[in-house]
């Protein structure tokens, strides 16, 4: 994780080469634009040079699980999935043999690899990794372990690209029923849930009980999340799309 990085709070010897400094700043699209590619060039920076550290320790002997973890999931924030998805597989793989299948590491490994075939688009490969993420979570932290849950609504949103909407609902509406009771109907990853699922039964027609679910979730999000935030009013426009087909 690359630490905050704040082009406003730069210093000088003197008053006029401070003014100097905000001015080149304002110049080249202000703070945020430069603190933008700051950044992004710190995690490339990152990246390379630990690169360049796992593969020394790895011809040391050494699989360096947790650095080759770190990285992967550094290179996939990128967006180089390509890069990431081999690392994981190698990690996963070591940590298999080395770890057991239901070690913690061992389930975060096989997490973020399941993300990144996700994002890579081959959701095969993705569903195949969750459903042996979770059956491997529900036998060692348990069905109603917010990390199980979430492992859950990851896969009903797999089954949902792949147009598997029957088996999506019934895993939203599972993953929902786990998450009012463990972690309370207000909480954030349990309004999510409701709006997926909303739009799952708004895909499948069912437009009846997706306003009702569309309408439960915006409740509850006007009420903790306030009216303004991007997930309140996405399901505000969800619901005005329904009122549009209504007509």
């Amino acid at each position: 994780m690359v630490s905050t990085v704040d082009v406003t709070k730069a210093e000088a010897h003197s008053a006029e080469d401070l003014a100097n400094i905000f001015d080149a700043v304002a110049r080249a699209g202000g703070a945020h634009t430069l603190n933008v590619a700051a950044a992004g060039g710190l995690r490339e920076a990152f990246a390379l040079a630990g690169k360049q550290v796992l593969e020394e320790r790895r011809a040391a002997g050494d699989e360096a699980l947790q650095l080759a973890h770190s990285l992967a999931n550094m290179l996939a924030d990128q967006g180089k999935n390509d890069e990431a998805r081999p690392m994981l597989e190698h990690a996963l793989a070591v940590a298999e043999r080395t770890l057991g299948a239901e070690h913690a590491y061992t389930l975060e490994t096989m997490g973020g690899l399941a993300i990144v075939l996700s994002d890579q688009g081959d959701y095969a490969a993705a569903r195949e990794m969750y459903e042996r993420t979770l059956k491997s979570q529900e036998t060692t932290l348990g069905a109603a372990h917010p990390s199980t849950l979430l492992t859950m609504g990851n896969l009903a949103g797999v089954l949902k690209r792949q147009g598997d909407l029957a088996a999506a609902r019934e895993l939203y509406e599972r993953t929902l029923k786990s998450q009012e009771t463990t972690l309370g109907a207000a909480h954030p990853s349990t309004l999510l849930t409701m709006g997926n699922l909303a739009n799952v039964l708004m895909q499948q027609g069912d437009l009846a009980a997706a306003r009702e679910m569309f309408e439960r979730t915006l409740k509850a999000q006007e009420r903790t999340l306030g009216a303004e935030h991007p997930h309140t009013q996405w399901t505000r426009d969800h619901i005005v799309d329904l009122d549009e087909q209504d007509r």
